[in-house]
């Protein structure tokens, strides 16, 4: 079970005197160091004006965008963690970013992470947070499709149905544990790039065209790719798709001296696939060879 909860306006609810008493009782800051946080946060105020109207002048909160502001949230809400674990269940944090996630029983699942959730929104409430139910996102994972639950949770009036795919941290989770619709998101995004790029290469200088593909497509390969060690060949060979015509691209962009890139970049990987990490395939494409790697997990 994974539930995300997203909280209205964080940063902006944050009430000053709970703030600094939880810091004096909570983590002992005292003396010239509490006198310093209090100095912070006192007689700050934050409106917006646009086009002569000003908007409504804040006057809680913390500074977002600052250093010190989510390092503030998170001691403001650490709380809620010792809660969600004496429930039974584990919790992420991130900054605002709230997921609560365990194993139950079908039968009880629904209602063991609707009475946490619950219990949640209330210590939220009674810190001046808001948690946005209508952002909240359930979702019952199972290896096994038909275990997973379909009963939505019920808080304070609100039916939450669960989500057969979720977004966490920029990765897309299904409710089978598949990682087909994170594969499917990936391979979408980068071949529309790659497409794009097509599109204006004639605008772009060849150090630019060679080093722009990488740049947009290499680092959503990267992100998370531990993920990736346990997918099966059918999912693998869609992200090795997108490796081939990125390499592709980059050397149709420098094509007189791609057998140069080539060799050298042979080479280089020749010495590492020893390591056993990276395998290097050779891939014919008009009549010039380029460089491939599939990445896989040793065994």
């Amino acid at each position: 079970m994974l539930s995300l909860l997203d909280l209205g306006a964080a940063f902006d609810t944050v009430d000053h005197q709970i703030l600094v008493e939880r810091l004096r009782r909570t983590y002992g800051l005292s003396s010239r160091a509490l006198d310093w946080i209090s100095s912070y946060l006192s007689g700050r105020t934050q409106f917006v004006r646009y086009n002569g109207e000003t908007s409504q002048v804040v006057t809680s909160g913390v500074p977002q965008g600052s250093v010190l502001g989510p390092v503030l949230f998170i001691l403001y809400a650490a709380d809620v963690i010792k809660l969600v674990e004496d429930a039974g269940f584990s919790v992420h944090s991130y900054a605002d970013d709230l997921q609560i996630y365990g194993h139950a029983d079908p039968p009880q699942s629904t209602e063991l992470m609707a009475d946490c959730v619950t219990s949640v929104e209330t210590w939220m409430a009674s810190n001046r947070l808001r948690l946005n139910l209508a952002n909240t996102v359930w979702l019952g994972t199972s290896r096994r499709v038909q275990q997973c639950t379909t009963d939505p949770l019920q808080l304070h009036g609100a039916s939450i149905q669960p989500s057969n795919c979720v977004r966490d941290l920029g990765i897309v989770v299904d409710s089978g544990l598949t990682l087909v619709d994170h594969v499917t998101h990936i391979t979408s995004v980068c071949f529309f790039h790659i497409r794009q790029r097509w599109l204006i290469r004639r605008s772009l200088t060849v150090d630019t065209a060679h080093s722009l593909v990488p740049a947009i497509v290499n680092s959503r390969l990267d992100y998370c790719n531990a993920l990736f060690a346990t997918l099966p060949a059918s999912q693998m060979s869609r992200l090795q798709s997108v490796f081939l015509s990125s390499s592709s691209a980059r050397a149709a962009a420098t094509r007189s001296s791609s057998r140069f890139i080539c060799h050298a970049q042979l080479a280089a990987l020749a010495q590492l696939s020893t390591t056993g990490h990276l395998q290097v395939v050779p891939v014919d494409v008009h009549c010039t060879v380029y460089v491939f790697m599939v990445w896989h997990l040793t065994t």
